[in-house]
C-alpha cells in the first residue's frame, strides 16, 4: 500500500511539474470565468435601486467621463482610486449605466481573488496550490457549491462578502492596503539592489504609503498609520539622529505623495479635497448616520471585540517583536501590514460609523492565515500532502465543471427578451423601468432637476445633480450644507424629486436628519407626480406664509432629556412644526468610571413609531452642540411632542435653551393627499392577489376606496392609461370601506398598474 502510494504520488509530482505551467494558466482562466460570471449575471437585468445603491458609484463615473473634474465640479464620497479604477474601462467601451454595472461587477470579484491570493502566498503556499485554493474561495462566495458542499465551508465567513461590490464599493476601497503590499513586494528586492541610500529607500517607501490616503480616506489612512508604525518600530534600533531623519523623510515621502497624487488625480484642487474629507465628512460622520444612538461607540464597552481580533492583536503584537529586533521577515512584514491595516480601518469605522465596525479584511487575512498554516502541517506528512493535492485537484475539475456549464447558461439569458428596455441605461429592468419611462415624459428635458437622489432620471435626461453632490447624505459639513441649500434658494430649480416616505423608511429619517433642505421644499414646492419611488415636486409661484402662532412647552424629564411639546395650532391633517432650539451636552462627573468616548444627541418624535415599508421610522441624531438648530415636529390634532435626549445616558447632562417657534408647514404626506385627490390611479398594493392595484387572477383593477375617486369612476364606461391603453369597463363595485374594483373586459395591459394616472374617456 505504502509503495503504491509512492508511485502515486510520484507521478502527481511528475505529472505537476511537466504542466505546472499549463495549470497555473488554467486555474487563472477559471478565475477569470468566475468573475466574468458574475459580472454577466448582474447585467441580465440593469435592475437599481433608488438610494444608496449602483447609481451611488455610477454618478461620479458618469461625470468623471463627462469632463467634470473631481472635488471641483463634484464630490465622490467613495474615494479617487475606486472613481478612475471604474471609469478606465469605460473609456474603451461605451459609457454606460449597463456598462458600469458589468465592469464594477468584473472588476471587484478580481480584486476579492488577488487579495485572497496575495495572503496565501505570503503564508509560505506554493503558487499552483494558491491559485487552486483561490478559485475554489472565489466559487464559495460566488454561491457555488461542489458535488461534495466542501467548499460550502467557507460561506460561513462575512469576508466572502468582499466579492460584492455592494452599495459603497467597500471591497475596492479596502483593496489599497492589499495594491500597497503588491507594490512594496514587486518593487523592494529592485529598490536594494539599485537605491544604495538608505535616505532616499526612507523617502520613498514613505511615497507608496501617503499614495494610499489618495485611493481611499478610509483605509487609505489606515494603511498609512499602520505603514508609519511599522516603518518607525523597525527604525528604533538606530542612534536618535539617524531614527529621526528616515523618519521625517518617511513621513516627507507621505505627504509629498499624497499631495501629489490627489492634486493629479483632482486637476489641482487638492484642498478642496482635504477639505470635503477631513473637515465635512470627518466633523459629521461620528453622529450623522443610524437612527439610534445604541449603533454608535460612545463608551469603551462599546468597542467590538471577538475571537478573530483577539488572536489577530496577539499576533499584531507577536510580529511588532520580531520587527524590533530585526527578525521579522520580508512576507511577514507584510502580513504585519495588512493585519494591522485592517484593525485601524475596522475600528476606526466603528468610531465614525456603526459600533460593529468593519473587519472583513481583518477576517479574510486572518481565517485564511489559520486555513494556510493547517495546510502546510498536513503537507508535512507525505501520505496526507498526496490525498491532499489530489483533492484540491478534484475539487478545481469538479468546480471547473460547474463554472463552464453555468457561463454559457449565463450568456444566453442576455437576449432581448427581456421586459423593459432603456436605451439610455443600455440595460433591460425588471422594477421601475416603467416608472422611470413616464416620470421623463412628465418632467420638461430643458429644465432643471434636483434630486436628492441622483440616479437613472438624471443619466435619462443627460442632466446632473447641480450641486455636484448626488446624494444628500454625503451632504456632509456645515460649509457643504450651505452650499446645498444655497443653490436651491437662490437658483429656484423647476423640478425636485425625494423619495417617497412609504418606499423605505430611510426618508423619513433623511426628511428629519436633512431637515435644513426639506424645510426649503415644503415652503417653497408643491408634489405634482409620483411614481413606484419618487415624489415629484415642481417650484410654487408664491412661498407659503409664515405661521408661528401656538404655544411651545419644555419639561426636564432627566438630567440628559427634555420634552419639548407644540400646542395650540390650527392644522391641517398632517402639519410641521419648526421649532428653534440652543443645546449642549455635557459630561459629568460619572464619565471616567464609565468610559465615556463620544457625546450624541437624539431626538425621538411622532415620526419614530411610525411604520414605513415594513420597519419603524426610528429616532435620529444631531450633534453634541447646536445653536438656533431647526427641527421639525410632528403635529396631530394641533399639537406635537419631541424627546430630545443626550448620550451616553448616566455620563452626560443636556443644557436646552431659547425654544421658539419658528413656523407651522404642511407635512409631504399631507401634500400628497391633496395630489391624491386630483389623480385617478390603481391601488399601491401587491401581494398573492395583486401586483401594483392588478388583479394576478383576474381582469379588475383595484382603487382606493374614498369620495373623490368614486365619484369619478362609477359611471365610467372607458378608461385611458398614459400610453394610450384602453379598458372597458363592465362595473364598479364598492367591496369594502377601503376597496373598489373595477372589472374590464380586457386583460389590463402593462400602463394601467400603479402608478400611472388612468382617465376616464366616456361615461
Amino acid at each position: 500500500m505504502r509503495s503504491r502510494l509512492k508511485l502515486f504520488y510520484s507521478q502527481g509530482v511528475r505529472f505537476i511539474g511537466r504542466y505546472e505551467r499549463v495549470l497555473s494558466v488554467g486555474l487563472f482562466l477559471l478565475i477569470i470565468a468566475v468573475a466574468l460570471y458574475y459580472a454577466l449575471n448582474r447585467i441580465i437585468y440593469s435592475d437599481f435601486y433608488p438610494i444608496n445603491g449602483d447609481f451611488q458609484n455610477y454618478n461620479g463615473i458618469r461625470r468623471l467621463l463627462s469632463g467634470q473634474i473631481p472635488f471641483s465640479d463634484f464630490y465622490f464620497y467613495l474615494g479617487l482610486g475606486p472613481l478612475y479604477l471604474n471609469s478606465i474601462p469605460l473609456l474603451l467601451f461605451d459609457n454606460n449605466f449597463t456598462n458600469s454595472l458589468f465592469f464594477t461587477y468584473f472588476i471587484t470579484p478580481l480584486l476579492f481573488a488577488i487579495t485572497i491570493y496575495l495572503v496565501i502566498i505570503l503564508n509560505g503556499i506554493k503558487r499552483l496550490s494558491a491559485l487552486a485554493l483561490t478559485f475554489l474561495i472565489m466559487m464559495a462566495a460566488a454561491g457555488f457549491s461542489d458535488f461534495m458542499h466542501l467548499i460550502d465551508y467557507f460561506q460561513r465567513y462575512d469576508f466572502i462578502e468582499n466579492l460584492h461590490p455592494g452599495n459603497s464599493i467597500r471591497p475596492q476601497r479596502i483593496f489599497i492596503i492589499f495594491f500597497i503590499s503588491i507594490i512594496y513586494l514587486l518593487s523592494s528586492g529592485w529598490i536594494a539592489v539599485r537605491v544604495k541610500s538608505v535616505y532616499v529607500r526612507s523617502l520613498l517607501t514613505g511615497a507608496l504609503i501617503g499614495a494610499g490616503v489618495a485611493w481611499s480616506n478610509d483605509f487609505g489612512i489606515s494603511a498609512f498609520l499602520a505603514g508609519s508604525f511599522i516603518f518607525i518600530l523597525s527604525q528604533f534600533r538606530y542612534i536618535w539622529l539617524e531614527f529621526a531623519k528616515r523618519t521625517i523623510l518617511f513621513l516627507l515621502g507621505a505627504i509629498v505623495s499624497c499631495f501629489t497624487f490627489v492634486s493629479i488625480l483632482t486637476v489641482g484642487n487638492f484642498w478642496s479635497w482635504f477639505h470635503y474629507n477631513f473637515l465635512g465628512v470627518a466633523a459629521y460622520q461620528s453622529w450623522y448616520y443610524e437612527r439610534t444612538p445604541l449603533n454608535k461607540l460612545l463608551v469603551l464597552n462599546d468597542l467590538p471585540i471577538n475571537f478573530e481580533i483577539v488572536c489577530s492583536v496577539v499576533l499584531i503584537i507577536y510580529m511588532s517583536m520580531k520587527l524590533a529586533k530585526n527578525t521579522l521577515g520580508k512576507y511577514e512584514t507584510v502580513l504585519l501590514f495588512l493585519f494591522l491595516s485592517s484593525l485601524i480601518g475596522g475600528y476606526a469605522y466603528a468610531y465614525t460609523s456603526h459600533k460593529s465596525g468593519l473587519f472583513t479584511s481583518l477576517q479574510l487575512v486572518f481565517y485564511i492565515s489559520v486555513f494556510c498554516f493547517v495546510i502546510k502541517k498536513i503537507y508535512e506528512y507525505r501520505t496526507f500532502n498526496i490525498i491532499s493535492q489530489w483533492f484540491i485537484f478534484i475539487l478545481c475539475v469538479s468546480s471547473m465543471f460547474i463554472i463552464c456549464f453555468q457561463l454559457p447558461k449565463t450568456i444566453d439569458s442576455i437576449n432581448p427578451e427581456r421586459q423593459v428596455y432603456v436605451p439610455e441605461l443600455n440595460g433591460y429592468l425588471t422594477n421601475y423601468g416603467d416608472d422611470l419611462n413616464i416620470i421623463n415624459q412628465k418632467i420638461n428635458p430643458n429644465e432643471t432637476v434636483f434630486s436628492t437622489y441622483a440616479s437613472a432620471l438624471e443619466t435619462v435626461q443627460g442632466k446632473f445633480q447641480p450641486t455636484g453632490i448626488d446624494y444628500i447624505i454625503h451632504v456632509l459639513g456645515d460649509d457643504y450644507r450651505k452650499k446645498y441649500i444655497d443653490y436651491l434658494v437662490e437658483h429656484k430649480p423647476r423640478y425636485v424629486t425625494t423619495i417617497r416616505e412609504d418606499f423605505t423608511y430611510w426618508e423619513v429619517w433623511a426628511k428629519r436628519a436633512n431637515w435644513f433642505f426639506y424645510r426649503e421644499i415644503l415652503m417653497r414646492y408643491r408634489p405634482i407626480f409620483m411614481n413606484t419611488y419618487n415624489v415629484i415636486w415642481e417650484i410654487n409661484d408664491l412661498e407659503r406664509n409664515v405661521n408661528n402662532e401656538g404655544v411651545v412647552n419644555i419639561t426636564r424629564l432627566s438630567d440628559n432629556q427634555f420634552e419639548i411639546e407644540v400646542s395650540g395650532i390650527e392644522s391641517g391633517k398632517g402639519s410641521i412644526a419648526e421649532i428653534s432650539i440652543t443645546y449642549k451636552s455635557v459630561w459629568n462627573n460619572k464619565r471616567i468610571l464609565g468610559w465615556g468616548i463620544n457625546k450624541i444627541v437624539n431626538i425621538s418624535d411622532g415620526w419614530s413609531s411610525e411604520q414605513k415599508a415594513n420597519d419603524r421610522a426610528g429616532n435620529y441624531n444631531l450633534p453634541e452642540e447646536l445653536s438656533e438648530a431647526r427641527l421639525p415636529v410632528k403635529l396631530v390634532g394641533g399639537a406635537g411632542k419631541l424627546n430630545i435626549t443626550s448620550y451616553p445616558q448616566d455620563l452626560t447632562e443636556l443644557l436646552v435653551e431659547n425654544v421658539q417657534l419658528i413656523n407651522v408647514l404642511p407635512d409631504v404626506e399631507d401634500l400628497l393627499d391633496e395630489l391624491e385627490k386630483d389623480s385617478l390611479h390603481a391601488a399601491n398594493l401587491t401581494d398573492s392577489n395583486w401586483t401594483k392595484g392588478i388583479s394576478n387572477s383576474k381582469t379588475i383593477i383595484l382603487m382606493k376606496n374614498n369620495v373623490e375617486n368614486l365619484e369619478k369612476i362609477k359611471d365610467a364606461k372607458i378608461l385611458e392609461a398614459e400610453n394610450g391603453g384602453i379598458a372597458n369597463v363592465i362595473r364598479v363595485d364598492v367591496i369594502s370601506d377601503d376597496w373598489i374594483h373595477i372589472s374590464v373586459a380586457n386583460p389590463v395591459d402593462n400602463g394601467f398598474e400603479y402608478p400611472f394616472q388612468l382617465k376616464v374617456i366616456q361615461n
